[in-house]
């Protein structure tokens, strides 16, 4: 999940080619992002904005809606 497709696209492409193609990403829209939360495993976030795109309490709501199955936050 990335702001734009555009931007989602050359991430995945340089992930895959560092990769060797290893691994399969799949890409969704921004408008996703809460429903991919729920179902990932291992959650990347980086971003250059000043404002945190998954707060502390968005963690906490998301691990609380799983139940037992935690996430790993990175």
């Amino acid at each position: 999940v990335n702001r734009t497709r555009e931007n989602a696209l050359k991430l995945k492409e340089t992930i895959q080619s560092d990769l060797r193609g290893a691994i399969d990403l799949q890409i969704e829209d921004w408008d996703q992002l809460p429903t991919c939360l729920m179902s990932a495993d291992l959650i990347v976030s980086t971003t250059s904005s000043p404002i945190p795109i998954l707060s502390y309490e968005d963690f906490r709501s998301l691990q609380q809606q799983r139940r037992k199955r935690s996430a790993q936050l990175i």
